[in-house]
């Protein structure tokens, strides 16, 4: 037996087993409608209510159902003068939209969905969200400025990471940018097995340089998982192979034979 080649096999098994071991798998965590493509629009530009999949959080209760004031929904750009008539991904994006005099400036509004997948030990998690601020708009609204936004990852109803950009943000009029949101677990994390949830919100801050009507738009909503652990049953295998081979290497030696390995 060639102790000096089954050794080098062994350490060169360890190393790929702690760089591509069974745990190390990324894979996409399901968001319902994440790019706000399953409603029709009522008049085919707007669908007013809340999109597919997602809840409405409105603690100050700002919404207008059934008006053009205060509303959440979607907005489909194609041959409309937003976003030169272009989303992120699909047609579709998000609306959280305040104008009325009474509202601006109040208190926030945001959509939620609660996922169908639990916070796991041991894993990094990345949201990837389109944050767009509309522009100036033309006719009835005044678009102009920003009025902040924040996202959230939480795990049962606590917040993991989040973002918040306010009336400074760099987003510019008539743009869309990715914002990236990262959280890692441990063996052993708060809220283990909880059910993660994403939150994205108009934070509604009237800076005075705001126009009359506050919107954020919000699309593609990302949210991937990398284990980053290998997978720990082949560990203590691989570890009692080299743990064989290093005592066979001293045994060898004790008895006078060729030094192997230098």
């Amino acid at each position: 037996m060639n102790i000096r080649s089954v050794l080098s096999g062994l350490y060169l098994g360890f190393a790929a087993l702690l760089l591509f071991g069974a745990g190390n798998s990324a894979f996409a965590i399901t968001v319902l409608n994440h790019s706000f493509e399953d409603d029709p629009e009522n008049n085919g530009i707007f669908f007013f209510g809340n999109p597919t999949g997602w809840s409405l959080i409105d603690d100050g209760s700002i919404i207008s159902p059934g008006s053009f004031t205060n509303v959440q929904g979607t907005i489909s750009l194609p041959g409309q003068p937003f976003f030169g008539g272009v989303a992120p991904d699909g047609d579709n994006v998000a609306l959280l939209f305040i104008s009325g005099s009474s509202q601006v400036g109040t208190s926030e509004i945001g959509l939620a969905q609660v996922l169908t997948t639990n916070l796991a030990a041991n894993t990094q998690y990345t949201l990837s969200v389109e944050v767009g601020n509309i522009g100036i708009g033309s006719g009835t609204f005044d678009l102009s400025g920003f009025p902040g936004y924040r996202i959230e990852l939480l795990a049962g109803g606590n917040v993991l990471v989040d973002d918040v950009e306010l009336t400074g943000s760099p987003i510019v009029d008539d743009k869309f940018q990715t914002r990236n949101l990262t959280f890692s677990t441990g063996a052993n994390p708060l809220f283990l097995d909880q059910a993660l949830e994403i939150r994205l919100f108009n934070l509604n801050i009237n800076d005075n340089s705001n126009g009359t009507a506050l919107e954020v738009n919000f699309d593609n909503i990302r949210l991937d998982a990398v284990a980053t652990v290998p997978g720990p049953a082949s560990l203590p295998l691989m570890s009692s192979g080299l743990g064989f081979l290093g005592y066979l290497r001293w045994r060898r030696k004790r008895k006078g034979g060729l030094t192997l390995i230098r």
